[in-house]
């Protein structure tokens, strides 16, 4: 695409985060078509490219054409994503997590849903997840911690407690623009549904 800032290269990415200013941030998400400072739904999700990326990412699509502003990170081909889960977590007013039996997973990256969730917990960022698990798997238990440890588990039982509601969708028929629905009902009730 078309490459509006000078301190952005043909590939659509940022110089080294020590160079890198807020305004350059925020330019490098609008060339994206994505929000720009306005308070947001951030959409977390494990990414694996698998089904459940595709429903997340539908769910998202849902979101904004019921004018909820939602965002989801995506990004392309030699682009990186660490800049725009920045920005999400910055502008964020709610989280909304897709609980999928992965989410949550310590992976090697600091951008992941681990640290997304560690993000919210954290500043008390109010969170609305959606189970896409059976129940023997809620709240989510994913693999080790890439070292071995179980922190990601941990986290998930601690910030998942028993008394948080969530939106069940783990053994209906997947429908994202019903789901949209509903998610956009509950952040209405929450009082946290920042709209387009």
């Amino acid at each position: 695409g078309l490459v509006t800032n000078p301190r952005i290269d043909g590939n659509g990415n940022l110089p080294s985060s020590e160079t890198t200013s807020a305004e350059d941030l925020v330019e490098y998400i609008r060339q994206d078509g994505a929000p720009t400072e306005k308070p947001l739904v951030m959409i977390s999700a494990r990414f694996k490219g698998d089904k459940y990326e595709d429903m997340v990412r539908e769910l998202a699509s849902e979101l904004k054409k019921a004018g909820v502003n939602a965002y989801i990170v995506g990004v392309g081909s030699g682009m990186t994503f660490g800049n725009k889960t920045l920005f999400g977590l910055h502008n964020m007013v709610v989280m909304v997590c897709f609980c999928t039996p992965h989410y949550g997973e310590r992976t090697v990256s600091v951008y992941s849903s681990f640290g997304e969730l560690k993000y919210a917990s954290e500043k008390r960022i109010d969170i609305l997840p959606i189970k896409m698990c059976e129940d023997k798997d809620y709240p989510p238990s994913p693999n080790r911690d890439f070292d071995g440890q179980n922190l990601g588990p941990a986290q998930n039982k601690f910030v998942f407690s028993a008394d948080l509601v969530y939106n069940d969708w783990s053994s209906r028929e997947w429908d994202a623009e019903k789901c949209a629905k509903e998610t956009k009902e509950s952040l209405m009730k929450m009082g946290k549904c920042p709209l387009l």
